[in-house]
C-alpha cells in the first residue's frame, strides 16, 4: 500500500495551509514534505504521512536527518500507514525510536476494489438496515460542487456539530483554507444528504486524485438523525469513489477496540465499524534525536503543548 499513494499530509496542498498551525515548510530531500516549528528547547522537524517503501529509502532519509543543523532537537516521522512488522524493523535498525503519534492510532478502511454488492453485504446488519431505511425514507445523497458558498455552508454545519458533540476542529480560516486548497487541485469532494430538500448530513472527502480517499470531516442535523442520512451518505460516497477508480476509502480514526466502551468516541466506533468490522492499527510515530541532552525534556514538553492546545480547542500538530 505504501507505493500506491501519497498521503494528503505529504501533498503541496497541505504544505500550503499547515503554516497556520505555526509550522513552516522545511527544505528536505527525496521529495519529502517536512515542517519545522520553534520550541523553547530548539527546533522540531515533523514529517507527517511519510512511510519508506524500502529500507534503503529510510537509510537515505536517516543520513540526511543526521546531517541537519545543530539547533534541531529532533525529527519526528508519522508514517500514517497500517502496522507493518517489516517497516517497524527498518526504523529500529536505523536508530529511530517509537513515539507519540499526532495522527489516529486506529482506523477503518473500505476496500473499493471489491464488488459493490460485496461492500453492501459486508455492512453489519444494523448498518445495512439504516442504509435501506434512509433510501425508503427518500433521503437523497448529492455530490455538490464545492463552491465557496457550499464550503461556507459546510463549515457552518461542522461548527454546529463540533459544539454539540464536543470535538475539536481547526478555526474557520484554516479549515476553509484547507478545503479550498484541495478543491483547487481537484482533490476534494463534498457530499450532502438531504431529506425534503433539507441538508441532514454532510461530509468532506480528500483524495490523492487517483487511488486513495480520506473521510476528513462530517456534520449532521440532530433533529433529522432518525433518517440515518450519515450512514447512507458515506455508503454513497464510497460508491462514487469506487466508480471513479479509487482503491481505498479511509474513514478516519476510531478509539482503541480494547477500550472503546469507555471512550467518549464510542458512538463513532460503532458507526464506522458498521461499514467494516476489521479495524486497522496504525504505526506509531518515530523520532530521531539530534540533541540527546535536550531530547530528554521533549516528551514532557510535547505533552504540555498537546494539553494546552486541547484546552484552547486548537491543534498543535
Amino acid at each position: 500500500m505504501h507505493a500506491a499513494y501519497k498521503h494528503f499530509l505529504q501533498s503541496p496542498e497541505w504544505a500550503k495551509v499547515n503554516r497556520h498551525s505555526g509550522w513552516q515548510p522545511f527544505e528536505f530531500a527525496h521529495d519529502i514534505s517536512a515542517f519545522i516549528k520553534r520550541t523553547p528547547l530548539g527546533n522540531v522537524v515533523y514529517i507527517p504521512g511519510f512511510a519508506p517503501k524500502t529500507q534503503e529509502e529510510l537509510e537515505k532519509l536517516t543520513s540526511v536527518v543526521r546531517g541537519l543543523r545543530k539547533n534541531i532537537v529532533l525529527v519526528k516521522v508519522d508514517p500514517c500507514v497500517p502496522e507493518d512488522t517489516e517497516t517497524t524493523q527498518w526504523f529500529s535498525k536505523s536508530g529511530w525510536s517509537p513515539a507519540r503519534s499526532a495522527q489516529y492510532a486506529f482506523t477503518v478502511q473500505l476496500d473499493l476494489t471489491k464488488p459493490q454488492e460485496t461492500l453492501l453485504k459486508e455492512l453489519k446488519s444494523r448498518a445495512r438496515y439504516e442504509v435501506n431505511f434512509a433510501l425508503r425514507s427518500n433521503v437523497v445523497v448529492e455530490e455538490v460542487e464545492p463552491t465557496d458558498r457550499e464550503i461556507e455552508r459546510m463549515f457552518e454545519l461542522l461548527s454546529e456539530t463540533s459544539k454539540r458533540k464536543d470535538f475539536t476542529i481547526r478555526d474557520k480560516a484554516v479549515t476553509i483554507g484547507t478545503w479550498q486548497a484541495f478543491r483547487d487541485s481537484n482533490k476534494l469532494k463534498l457530499f450532502f444528504a438531504k431529506h425534503d430538500k433539507k441538508i441532514i448530513s454532510a461530509a468532506v472527502v480528500l483524495t490523492d486524485g487517483k487511488n486513495f480517499a480520506w473521510y476528513k470531516e462530517g456534520a449532521s442535523n440532530p433533529t433529522m438523525s432518525k433518517f440515518f442520512g450519515t450512514r447512507l451518505l458515506l455508503f454513497e460516497a464510497a460508491k462514487t469513489l469506487k466508480k471513479e477508480g479509487y482503491k481505498v476509502f479511509d474513514l478516519g480514526g476510531v478509539p482503541d477496540p480494547a477500550t472503546y466502551e469507555q471512550s467518549h468516541m464510542r458512538g463513532i466506533f460503532i458507526f464506522k465499524t458498521g461499514f467494516n468490522r476489521e479495524i486497522m492499527e496504525m504505526m506509531p510515530a518515530y523520532e530521531l534525536p539530534l540533541n540527546k541532552t535536550l531530547y530528554r525534556l521533549w516528551p514532557k514538553l510535547e505533552l504540555a503543548y498537546l494539553k494546552q492546545a486541547r484546552l484552547r480547542n486548537k491543534r498543535w500538530y
